[in-house]
């Protein structure tokens, strides 16, 4: 896992963000995205591409676990796999939500409102992604178990649905649905950090520095 100094290197490198000490926040994160969105078709028009994006990356989030079920003892490169793909899955998501004029911290927001199939682990309000899995002060992920393969499975499921959506163009006059969308797949996707051992702090800054390099 990268270190907080790590972390802080990076963040003060890029020159991007206010202040290296604190916490990449949800809404900075989301605005980072415009640096590096090769996307030349603006807002909604740009969606699809931004979806077909989001779904491709987790595709690969699971073809990475695939490899490492099947060869466990192998595959060394899953750590940084998982991480690296988690993060490319962030900022499609938070690009894909600021396009819809939703900003991460909003969807944050209604995350924990529905418990009755996941307990929510994260701070209510939360505003960074370290407010979001507040139960770990260390990640020592990810893990390749079963039941991370299902949630990866589920969040795979919330993606499709939130496409499918799209194309059926059931977004056209509501504009709440797509936001209901859009927490399903944040909730899914914060559950399969947790139970993977996944900081998405981590995962958001090393995208951070993945993409200004060369784009996601």
């Amino acid at each position: 896992m990268a270190t907080a100094d790590e972390i802080r290197l990076i963040r003060s490198q890029l020159g991007l963000f206010p202040d290296a000490e604190t916490p990449v926040s949800l809404d900075e994160y989301q605005q980072f995205t415009t640096k590096t969105d090769k996307n030349k078709r603006p807002g909604v028009a740009g969606l699809g591409f931004v979806l077909l994006g989001l779904f491709g990356e987790v595709g690969s989030l699971l073809s990475e676990l695939k490899k490492k079920q099947r060869d466990r003892d192998s595959y060394v490169a899953y750590r940084d796999a998982v991480i690296e793909e988690f993060g490319d899955v962030l900022w499609y998501f938070a690009n894909a939500a600021l396009r819809a004029n939703l900003s991460l911290s909003a969807i944050a927001k209604l995350v924990p409102a529905d418990l009755a199939n996941w307990e929510y682990h994260g701070r209510e309000g939360a505003s960074t992604f370290v407010d979001l899995q507040t139960t770990k002060a260390e990640f020592s992920g990810p893990r390749s178990t079963m039941r991370v393969e299902r949630r990866l499975l589920a969040l795979a499921g919330k993606v499709g649905q939130l496409m499918e959506n799209f194309s059926n163009k059931k977004f056209k006059l509501n504009r709440d649905a797509l936001s209901a969308n859009l927490v399903e797949i944040f909730r899914a996707l914060i559950a399969a950090a947790d139970d993977a051992d996944v900081s998405l702090e981590e995962a958001a800054c090393r995208n951070i520095a993945k993409a200004s390099a060369a784009g996601p």
